[in-house]
């Protein structure tokens, strides 16, 4: 499932005054198995695909974050893609994908439970507090299934 979502949560603040509702787009899908970001922290690594040139390392953790870099070549450019994960308070693992200049957001993917998949991207305005991000929009995402199974349930 696919969604357009605003949210008032992750408006962008000024001054302490929220300035609208944030957009962002929003993917959910039922997944077995690991993310991309459970296999980086497992050391397994994502499938290289053959469309890129990479090389792939790993910084120095910094706080709560492992920090993952990869130089990529792609149609002829070469660009530095970063990766941050991290463990969320509720365990399980987020990964944000920044691409640098070539992108104006952050990438997001972790999982809700066993098998429910989030990915998410937010634009790079809304700053880099990933974890404080992550918590607000897995709060966004639950409250949202909630309201889905209950309507879902009264059709029934």
């Amino acid at each position: 499932m696919s969604l357009r979502c605003y949210s008032p949560d992750l408006a962008l603040q000024t001054d302490g005054l929220k300035l609208g509702e944030a957009a962002f787009d929003l993917q959910i899908t039922l997944q077995r198995g690991l993310t991309q970001a459970e296999q980086l922290i497992n050391g397994d690594g994502p499938v290289i695909e053959p469309a890129y040139l990479r090389q792939k390392s790993c910084l120095e953790p910094i706080g709560r974050y492992h920090i993952f870099q990869e130089e990529r070549i792609q149609a002829g450019l070469r660009h530095t893609l970063m990766t941050y994960v991290f463990h969320a308070d509720d365990g399980a693992v987020v990964g944000i994908e920044d691409a640098g200049e070539l992108m104006d957001n952050y990438q997001f993917c972790r999982k809700i439970g066993k098998f429910i998949q989030l990915r998410y991207s937010l634009s790079k305005e809304y700053g880099d507090d990933f974890i404080e991000v992550d918590a607000q929009m897995t709060r966004f995402v639950k409250d949202l299934l909630i309201r889905v199974w209950e309507v879902d349930s009264e059709i029934d």
